[in-house]
């Protein structure tokens, strides 16, 4: 066994790593106990993920301690010796390289700023977006035993945004040995009005299982869990529509699939139909005439402005949200309007200037 890592002289809170490699020697160090004995464990004692490409494939195994405290020995000989049994799950994505970090080429920034280039995707999230292999996915976890999934069930195909949604299924334990598994729920937003991750956790159960027994494992999703922050409207939304229910043993081994939808409300407000509206400008007041359809399920608008008919293009709705732009007098203007029953109101900005816009629905 070689124990490998960091100290607390050499990663903290405080202050940030230059690099996820070892320190030195250490490497070098666990090759040269590796060529004596292929037999060799590897233990890495580190608060965050670190180099193991250099020599992972030479070792049968690598129990990862992170900083277990006074008490860390005790726990990595029971792992080693039989007398317990890993059931741990991996909290982030370990990245083979450092360059594969969703933060990298953002961070550490210039001058004590920081982009945060990578938005929304963070962690799994930006490793599913840019379509790159993790070294060690989200949630991987190796265990003395083996975990079949089945049997999953979704309580109804569709729901409202007052409903919720039971998922349920079977683990049960194939192996020889007792032990605990994480089972992960990730929901997949099919067809969302912004950019969305291919998929996001909502949900995991620990649960113990003895040689050959099967237990129940369930879920309960509501409107809040199939939400996401539009910043358009500075609020949470759930569009109607599917959604997709992955069952996975972590983010890049998904065991089971099934799926729901969910239903528009029935007083939800609708942008579809005319609008006679009112565009505050620095020259004055000016009419402006919205006209919203829905063409194979996407929004056509068109717009006659003083009289003059305008094609809009990127037009995206949802819900009581539509945003366009359109090109008028040579330059493009961008228009964001929210609906409340018969009223629009919204902003329009372009070429330098920008204002208000506001009016009813044409009866």
């Amino acid at each position: 066994m070689v124990v490998v890592g960091y100290s607390f002289r050499l990663e903290s809170e405080g202050f940030d790593r230059p690099s996820m490699d070892l320190p030195a020697g250490q490497d070098e160090l666990i090759q040269a106990v590796v060529a004596a004995n292929k037999n060799t464990v590897v233990v890495v004692a580190a608060g965050a993920p670190v180099t193991l490409t250099r020599w992972l494939t030479q070792v049968p195994a690598v129990l990862y301690a992170w900083y277990g405290g006074q008490e860390a020995g005790r726990a990595v000989g029971d792992l080693l010796f039989g007398a317990a049994n890993p059931s741990a799950k991996l909290p982030v994505t370990y990245p083979a390289r450092l360059e594969d970090s969703t933060a990298h080429g953002n961070y550490p920034g210039e001058n004590l700023r920081v982009a945060y280039g990578e938005g929304i995707y963070v962690g799994y999230r930006g490793f599913d977006k840019r379509k790159v292999e993790p070294l060690f996915a989200f949630g991987f976890g190796l265990s003395y035993t083996t975990f079949e999934y089945g049997g999953l069930k979704v309580s109804r195909p569709e729901l409202t945004s007052s409903d919720t949604v039971e998922i349920s299924l079977e683990v049960r334990n194939r192996g020889a040995r007792a032990g605990a598994e994480v089972v992960q729920l990730y929901v997949k937003d099919v067809e969302a009005s912004l950019d969305r991750p291919e998929k996001e956790l909502k949900g995991f159960r620990r649960v113990e299982v003895k040689p050959g027994e099967a237990k129940t494992v369930a879920f309960t999703l509501d409107k809040d869990a199939l939400s996401f922050f539009d910043p358009r409207r500075q609020d949470w939304v759930a569009e109607p529509g599917a959604f997709q229910v992955l069952i996975g043993a972590s983010s890049r081994d998904i065991r089971l699939q099934g799926g729901f939808t969910l239903a528009p409300a029935a007083d939800a407000p609708q942008a579809v139909g005319t609008w006679e509206l009112v565009a505050a400008t620095p020259e004055g007041d000016m009419p402006v005439v919205l006209t919203v359809k829905r063409v194979d399920g996407q929004p056509r608008v068109e717009i006659e402005i003083a009289g003059a008919l305008h094609t809009a293009t990127e037009e995206r709705l949802a819900h009581d949200v539509l945003t366009l732009k359109v090109q008028y007098g040579g330059g493009v203007y961008e228009v964001e309007a929210k609906v409340d029953g018969d009223a629009m109101t919204g902003t329009w900005q372009g070429s330098g200037y920008s204002g208000e816009l506001k009016g009813k629905r044409r009866p």
